[in-house]
């Protein structure tokens, strides 16, 4: 009978050298998660206030029209202002046509002004021209003589009206110079002063050459037109209650002058009515409707809303009719970035060095300044768990920038 076969030895060896890989496969992975789990990031951001801007349109309506759920309910009122600008003729301009030979008026022509003296000369308007015969004349402008040098065809108009200003060419002094400078500074005339119609007198009322101009005529519109609009929008903030807002719709302006382009009169008067049509909101509705599109605005960009200045809100007209209107309003507040862009902030610099969490974090607007720093000393980069990263918001220090 053969002997039995032993069964075969196991090598303890091997086992226990393949446990204690294992081992220690289990504790490097376990101190990896224990030391991952210990990486903390503290992210401090510190921000300037940011503009946030919005226009918003708001429809508005009567109370006697069908309000949509959007309108803003208020009033139309209409007021009259008033105003006038009274301004005293000048020299120059075409007198009326003399289609009657009663109608007076001045002579006109034009002068060559001549300066011999080694300095140049200014003459106002108005300057006095006094021919041989004693006729005087007026420069209608400002003029300015150059040295040894001459001025053309300067316009020139007798200070009364009437035929005696109808002169030849002649050689004029100006007496009001000094009679050294009269001796160098000088003007002639080549053609005859002619357009003087009427008895050699002063003009009606007294004013010596003096005729309404097309240009003085639109200037004294142009005046009393600007105040009777302001009358008019001062009487409609008065239609206005504390508390209301007045939103100006239209305004049409007339306007009549005392006197037309040539009349020879001392003085013209021009008297002006606006008709102004506005409308009366609650205010406060108003600014309500800036601060929740301000408030949604900046919830958008991440921001907190500060203190809105409602005197900022400017309210512009888009349309209307007799009883409705359309405002654009526009309205500004200062915001800061807010706390809740700690998960905006570390969803997106995960696995970043210190310096590209700068980099990244400074493009943000409203951003001032960024500090990053990591614990422990070995910790080089952004966890990838939002958990172990801080984000934290600062305001800018007054005087820091």
């Amino acid at each position: 009978m053969s002997p039995r076969a032993s069964p075969p030895r196991v090598s303890f060896r091997r086992f226990y050298w393949l446990a204690g890989v294992f081992f220690v496969m289990v504790g490097v992975a376990a101190l990896g998660m224990v030391l991952t789990s210990l990486a903390r990031v503290r992210v401090v951001l510190v921000v300037r206030p940011e503009p946030v801007r919005v226009d918003v349109e708001i429809p508005l309506v009567t109370a006697s029209t069908a309000a949509d759920a959007g309108a803003i309910v208020g009033r139309v009122v209409r007021v009259d202002g008033t105003g006038s600008m009274e301004l005293a003729t000048e020299l120059g301009g075409t007198p009326v046509p003399a289609g009657a030979a009663k109608t007076p008026a001045h002579a006109q022509g034009v002068v060559t002004l001549i300066n011999t003296q080694s300095t140049s000369q200014a003459l106002v308007a108005r300057t006095r021209l006094l021919a041989p015969d004693g006729a005087l004349f007026r420069l209608t402008r400002s003029v300015v003589i150059p040295a040894r040098g001459r001025v053309e065809r300067v316009p020139v108009i007798a200070d009364r009206v009437g035929t005696g200003g109808n002169v030849g060419p002649a050689k004029w002094t100006i007496p009001g110079l000094s009679p050294w400078l009269q001796e160098r500074i000088w003007a002639e005339s080549a053609e005859p002063m002619t357009g003087g119609v009427g008895a050699d007198t002063t003009a009606p009322g007294g004013a010596s050459g003096a005729i309404v101009t097309e240009e003085l005529l639109a200037a004294a519109r142009r005046q009393a037109i600007a105040h009777a609009r302001a009358d008019a929008r001062k009487r409609s903030e008065a239609n206005a209650g504390d508390g209301e807002e007045i939103i100006l719709l239209d305004e049409e302006s007339r306007a009549t002058s005392s006197a037309d382009v040539g009349a020879s009169v001392p003085a013209i008067r021009v008297d002006a009515v606006t008709t102004a049509v506005a409308f009366v909101v609650p205010r406060a509705q108003l600014q309500a409707r800036v601060r929740a599109a301000l408030e949604q605005r900046a919830s958008a960009l991440h921001r907190t809303l500060g203190d809105v200045d409602m005197r900022a809100m400017t309210v512009q007209l888009v349309r209307h009719d007799a009883a409705s209107a359309l405002v654009r309003v526009h309205g500004e507040a200062a915001a800061l970035l807010e706390s809740s862009a700690q998960s905006f902030v570390s969803n997106r610099i995960a696995g970043f060095t210190a310096a590209e969490v700068q980099t990244y974090v400074r493009s943000i607007p409203g951003v001032s300044d960024v500090e990053v720093s990591f614990w422990p000393f070995w910790v080089q980069r952004v966890p990838f768990r939002s958990a172990n990263v801080t984000v934290e918001v600062q305001p800018v220090s007054s005087g820091a920038e």
